[in-house]
């Protein structure tokens, strides 16, 4: 077993030496890590499985930087298969391009078909890329907003039979919205405009019943949890679960009807 880590991101996006590297979980802890890949300003990372393959996909904030604020050269997303042997260097290659201030990569399955795939964030736009058949082959993105996104997440929150998609926007921003897929294609509606650096966006079964979660990372910095109106809209009469948190990231495990 293995946990795998993007390292060297901070502080203050300082991530010129950024690595990928491979952590043994059963040799004690004492065993070294490993140098899979250097890849610079990685932010996001994510594992999957193919046709009995394990591969790694990485996203890049930008690809350089010559201070804080230069969002001039674009970063993209990478793919690395796993060799024979996960302690050597995984050969990595980019599959998509063009992604300024790209921070979100989160996986989605979209459709009545629930196609399998990832949600791109980027000044670029809001995107979907979906998991080809051949992963060595080529890659295509689908647009779903052409405006700039900093996260997103999908869930069929009405029970229509197709998920809607949950965003922030702009980068690190203040508008947490819905994005629906009618006949003419995404069509998308405000929830709140008050988050302060929005950075957490989830919704999924939350306590046995829909629930959508936001967090800002500055000002109250709180959690908010809004539910499902009778209607199938967002209440957007929310609660503050947590607050002076400022959080980041955010994982949801579900342990029976809690």
């Amino acid at each position: 077993r293995f946990v795998v880590a993007a390292v060297k991101f901070k502080p203050g996006f300082d991530a010129a030496d950024g690595e990928l590297r491979l952590f043994p979980l059963d040799e004690g802890g004492d065993a070294e890590p490993v140098v899979m890949a250097r890849l610079r300003f990685t932010h996001r990372i994510a594992l999957f499985h193919k046709d009995g393959k394990d591969f790694l996909l990485a996203s890049t904030l930008c690809s350089g930087k010559s201070h804080k604020e230069d969002w001039t050269q674009p970063g993209g997303i990478y793919l690395a298969e796993a060799p024979a042997d996960l302690r050597r260097p995984w050969p990595v290659r980019q599959v998509v391009g063009g992604l300024n201030k790209n921070h979100g990569l989160d996986y989605a399955e979209l459709g009545r078909t629930r196609r399998p795939g990832w949600l791109l964030s980027a000044a670029e736009g809001l995107f979907f890329l979906p998991l080809p058949d051949d992963p060595r082959g080529a890659w295509n993105v689908e647009t779903i907003d052409a405006t700039e996104h900093s996260d997103a997440c999908a869930f069929d929150w009405d029970d229509d039979g197709e998920p809607e998609i949950f965003s922030i926007s702009p980068f690190h921003g203040h508008v947490l919205a819905l994005h629906k897929n009618t006949p003419r294609g995404w069509r998308r509606s405000v929830i709140h405009d008050d988050l302060a650096m929005g950075h957490i966006v989830w919704a999924g079964k939350f306590l046995g019943r829909p629930g959508l979660l936001a967090g800002s990372r500055r000002e109250r910095r709180e959690l908010r949890l809004y539910r499902r109106a009778d209607d199938g809209s967002v209440d957007r009469a929310y609660e503050v679960i947590d607050e002076g948190i400022g959080p980041t990231q955010l994982a949801v495990v579900p342990r029976g009807d809690r």
